[in-house]
């Protein structure tokens, strides 16, 4: 019988390690892969004419509504966001405040959590007085789906682990007392 208990304890201590691992390594990747979408959508951003974005013809550049864009003039004042009207203009200076330049970070604002860059427009001011020059701008992305899959994992390790200590205990106890039969 203590034996069983022991066997089984020790299956129990490999699922956690082994589960743990698996949501360790699930959580780098998802958030890894924020990061990147993010970096890869700064340096195209870095290359292109961010002023050209403020055009009312020019399209929103991200139509999933995954990603969020501030744009920011040298005083400081908030001369647009893509999606339109999805933080407020508090929010939005929260934001931009902490940002922090050049380096991926996560945030929350409210319940929601977002990874976040901030970087300063490297191309200077254009000479068109219908643009407003953007000098400042945060891209935040949101890891909503990135969190539910982690506590869906979450959930499914735990039901693993239980049903796996489960079948251990009753299959040991089983084995154990078959082998204690005479033949």
């Amino acid at each position: 019988r203590q034996l069983v208990l022991l066997n089984s304890l020790v299956l129990m201590l490999f699922l956690i390690i082994f589960g743990f691992i698996l949501y360790v390594h699930m959580e780098y990747r998802l958030l890894h892969q924020a990061n990147e979408a993010i970096s890869i959508t700064a340096k195209e951003m870095k290359l292109s004419s961010i002023d050209q974005m403020l055009q009312t013809d020019h399209p929103e550049p991200d139509a999933d509504r995954i990603t969020t864009y501030f744009f920011w003039d040298e005083q400081g004042h908030l001369l647009r966001q893509y999606p339109s009207h999805m933080f407020s203009e508090q929010e939005a200076v929260v934001l931009k405040n902490n940002s922090q330049d050049g380096t991926i970070h996560g945030v929350t604002v409210g319940k929601r959590a977002y990874r976040m860059l901030g970087f300063n427009n490297a191309i200077s001011q254009e000479h068109s007085a219908s643009i407003p020059h953007v000098s400042y701008v945060v891209v935040l992305r949101s890891i909503k789906d990135a969190n539910q899959m982690l506590q869906t994992l979450r959930t499914d390790l735990l039901i693993g682990c239980s049903i796996g200590i489960l079948f251990s205990i009753l299959a040991g106890f089983y084995l154990a007392g078959r082998s204690l039969i005479p033949i």
